[in-house]
């Protein structure tokens, strides 16, 4: 149970133009995302040629996780391929719902947080 209703007053509804970028490479990743309608592609550009690594679709989460945790800057870009509504959940939101959630969460939240960076740093 979330308390207070403080996530559902913390969150913004965006929409992302075909095209347009939820996150760019070289940016820090601010916010993690849900798409309620739409779609998004990862990519990286080398030498000069954007590959595509993967896409997400309607009720899925996006970002760079890594990232958001870290504050370090993303090397992937996030561009919807079609007119999209995404759900944006900030830094301080993510860690606020952990920190007055139970402490349970809190160990659970920690603990996936520093195995996900020691999988993939």
């Amino acid at each position: 149970m979330i308390p207070n209703g403080k996530f559902l007053n913390n969150i913004l509804a965006m929409p992302h133009t075909k095209k347009q970028h939820f996150l760019e490479a070289g940016a820090v990743c601010n916010y993690y995302g849900f798409i309620l309608t739409g779609s998004v592609r990862y990519y990286y550009v080398k030498d000069g040629a954007e590959l595509t690594g993967y896409f997400n679709y309607e009720n899925e989460f996006i970002g760079a996780y890594k990232s958001f945790l870290t504050g370090n800057v993303a090397l992937n870009n996030i561009q919807a391929l079609e007119d999209s509504e995404i759900i944006l959940v900030s830094i301080g939101t993510e860690f606020g719902i952990c920190f007055t959630t139970t402490k349970r969460n809190l160990k659970i939240r920690i603990r996936d947080s520093k195995s996900y960076l020691l999988k993939f740093s």
